[in-house]
């Protein structure tokens, strides 16, 4: 299995929750257990790419995304 590093530039602030609280944080940052460096898992990107898709429909067809199937 190959394995690749990207770097990604976000244009709004980006929180990705590990789903379990300790302390103060509500949401520690996800991190990579033999590095801890922070990572996005696949399926937060597959969240946010079919948003966009959707997004991008919507403006195409002139509906409100809300408006348009995910199927």
């Amino acid at each position: 299995m190959q394995k690749e590093i990207y770097l990604l530039k976000t244009i709004t602030p980006l929180h990705i929750g590990a789903g379990q609280g300790l302390g103060h944080v509500d949401l520690p940052v996800v991190r990579e257990v033999h590095t801890n460096f922070p990572y996005i898992p696949g399926t937060s990107l597959k969240g946010a790419l079919r948003n966009w898709e959707i997004n991008q429909v919507a403006m195409t067809i002139g509906e409100k995304p809300s408006q348009v199937e995910e199927n």
